[in-house]
């Protein structure tokens, strides 16, 4: 996508910057028809996108197979952003770039005045090993230990897709469009960095949206909740200072080992008789680490762990239980233990603004319309404790964010962070088309 000549190998950062094989190019031709269109996208259901989508659809797919080939880790994704500003300049579209250290913001400004819509797409992938199989064998990561398994990199051409056509329809806006590229949202909380750093001002946002690819639900299908949507999160870790000994002489020792254990048993119950049962919270313990020898009581020892909410009053409560529970097994084991928290604390993805819902909702409908097996899905209850720090956007301004399906056909499901993740690239050209016509219904007068 960018224009700079780069070295093929990864370096220490697991940065790609050279290979220039599948970077995309646009595509042009002949108005599609409706015949055409249905032929591509191959399905029992309709799926309504423009002819300028349409035309795009084949450098939607590079655009994701290039930034899936070259993943980089959060607030690393340096050649990411080289090449989203590259694209951006090319459109004609005002850049700023090292938002947030590595962020990228693109600034549209329609022929007319009115607001400010801001869309926004994360940049930064996995420290995941992906795993090989014939779907992407062309345009697997070429960076060891770094994959795109979570979407972002369909994320980023589904924005670049929609600022191409964007941009090319400004004189019909009234007000501007700001396409923000998000670093470190895989618990970096690039989101706030980026508002400390005046993402929402210059100019002012009004509105802000976002989608998230969801592999658990099929193609051709979208969810859109007013209300909570993805839990609040941060992650953790315990550690336990005792002091060794050999294994067959017990009583002189304070063994790690043990406390632990205790330490683990007693946090699982804080869910089950500290929160209210009707109330969503996750705490899971994900590691567990200690010692090295049979006939050694380990020193020290360290658990890690993440915390998932809807409501700040029931994170208080587990707070204060941790506390209370740390101090309880540093008093029965005679042991010392910090606590420490390793990432920002992000809010709940809540979509509190009804009237920005229900835009989504309509663009939505005129992408995929209802049918049994396609569009909205109707549960407007759904959520999940799964968590992204676009919630630090809502709180500040009305807004929505919404998933997209993008699950593959068949019987088997590709989790999310998972090496095996996959998604029906067919989403690209969905998901530009909503949030193009997003903005269209927003800031065109008809």
């Amino acid at each position: 996508m960018g224009n700079e000549t780069q070295p093929e190998q990864a370096n220490e950062n697991g940065e790609n910057n050279g290979d220039k094989s599948n970077q995309p190019t646009a595509t042009k031709g002949a108005p599609a028809t409706e015949a055409q269109i249905q032929e591509y996208f191959n399905t029992s259901f309709p799926v309504v996108i423009s002819n300028e989508v349409f035309e795009i659809r084949e450098e939607l797919t590079k655009i994701r197979r290039f930034f899936h080939s070259n993943p980089e880790l959060k607030f690393k994704e340096i050649n990411t952003a080289s090449n989203i500003e590259a694209y951006l300049k090319d459109l004609g579209i005002e850049t700023k770039t090292k938002v947030a250290t590595t962020g990228v913001v693109g600034l549209l400004r329609g022929d007319h005045d009115g607001p400010c819509i801001m869309l926004r797409a994360d940049m930064d992938a996995l420290p995941v090993q992906e795993m090989k199989s014939k779907e992407n064998e062309s345009f697997i990561s070429k960076n060891n230990g770094i994959m795109h398994a979570c979407g972002h990199d369909a994320h980023l051409a589904i924005l670049c897709g929609a600022a191409k056509i964007l941009s090319s329809l400004k004189h019909l806006l009234h007000g501007s469009v700001k396409f923000v590229f998000q670093p470190g949202e895989e618990g970096g909380a690039g989101a706030k960095l980026m508002m400390d750093e005046n993402v929402l001002n210059e100019p002012y946002v009004d509105q802000v949206y976002g989608l998230h690819v969801w592999s658990y639900d099929k193609f051709g299908t979208a969810r859109i909740v007013h209300g909570p949507l993805m839990a609040g999160c941060c992650m953790f870790e315990i550690h336990v200072y005792g002091k060794g000994g050999h294994g067959a002489i017990p009583h002189t020792a304070n063994d790690t080992i043990v406390a632990v254990s205790h330490l683990a048993q007693q946090l699982h119950s804080i869910v089950s008789r500290n929160i209210e049962p009707l109330k969503s919270f996750v705490l899971t313990i994900g590691s567990i680490k200690s010692g090295s020898k049979s006939n050694v009581i380990a020193d020290k020892a360290a658990l890690t762990g993440t915390m998932r909410w809807f409501h700040d009053s029931d994170f208080q409560v587990a707070m204060q239980r941790i506390r209370s529970i740390c101090v309880g097994i540093e008093n029965s084991f005679n042991v010392k233990i910090e606590y420490k928290q390793t990432t920002p604390k992000f809010p709940p993805v809540i979509n509190r603004n009804k009237e920005c819902v229900d835009l989504v909702a309509k663009s939505v409908n005129q992408v995929l319309p209802v049918t049994p097996q396609s569009g909205i899905i109707q549960e407007p209850d759904y959520k999940t404790m799964i968590s992204e720090d676009f919630g630090f956007f809502l709180e500040e301004r009305p807004g929505c964010f919404f998933f997209l399906g993008c699950g593959v056909d068949g019987d088997q499901q590709f989790a999310h962070h998972k090496p095996d993740f996959q998604l029906d690239e067919r989403c690209l050209a969905v998901g530009a088309q909503i949030f193009t016509t997003m903005v269209l219904e927003r800031l065109i007068k008809w």
